[in-house]
């Protein structure tokens, strides 16, 4: 498998399918998941009363977060995060554990790519809040190789990922993250990857590029 690494976001990258460092809600926060959410379309009257009906259909603490972090960040839903609810509805709410990765088929309406989420982290929710549950090396690791098998299994020969979970608050520095994505893709048999684009997407991973590659 061939290996470039790049300033920007995975999503942005010209590749067959996308991996993307989530939580176990898929809430679409910042860094490459808040791109795949800006980049996707504003929802229509019809989409907007989906969501809130797939909203309603999830656990009371789940529903909460997503209303909570919508509100504080004045975000605006897309279409991306509304395929997230679909995915979440149809598992009957249950959160994605770290460690498993999810295929979303659809997330925009003019971009056809699949997009993978890669569950390294999460949060511990309740009725108020959360609390971040941090990535392990085993869990990043796990995400990783679920995630590389759906992109396999869809037939994509190219795939752009962030150097995932990669900040200590997240459980794992960039360091640490570049070497779990390099030793999974040593050991992954592909039958049909063989590009991968290593994104560097925020402030932190991208200071890290710069001393990788002097």
């Amino acid at each position: 498998m061939d290996i470039l690494y790049k300033r920007g976001f995975a999503v942005d990258q010209h590749v067959d399918a996308v991996i993307n460092s989530a939580n176990g809600f898929l809430l679409l926060g910042t860094s490459g998941a808040g791109r795949i959410r800006k980049k996707s379309q504003r929802l229509t009257s019809g989409e907007k009363r989906e969501y809130a009906a797939l909203l309603g259909k999830l656990p009371e603490c789940m529903k909460n977060d997503y209303l909570r972090v919508y509100r504080e960040q004045r975000w605006t839903p897309t279409y991306a995060q509304l395929g997230c609810l679909r995915i979440l509805v149809s598992r009957k709410g249950e959160e994605i554990r770290r460690g498993d990765a999810v295929l979303q088929r659809v997330w925009s309406k003019t971009d056809r790519r699949p997009v993978i989420h890669a569950v390294g982290m999460s949060y511990k929710l309740c009725i108020n809040g959360s609390r971040r549950l941090k990535a392990t090396p085993s869990t990043l690791a796990g995400a990783l190789r679920k995630a590389l098998r759906l992109a396999d299994s869809v037939g994509a020969k190219s795939i752009a990922l962030p150097l995932m979970c990669a900040r200590p608050t997240y459980g794992v520095g960039p360091k640490e993250s570049l070497r779990i994505i390099r030793s999974v893709f040593r050991g992954f048999r592909a039958k049909n990857i063989n590009k991968a684009v290593i994104c560097f997407d925020n402030s932190i991973t991208a200071d890290y590029l710069k001393r990788v590659l002097g």
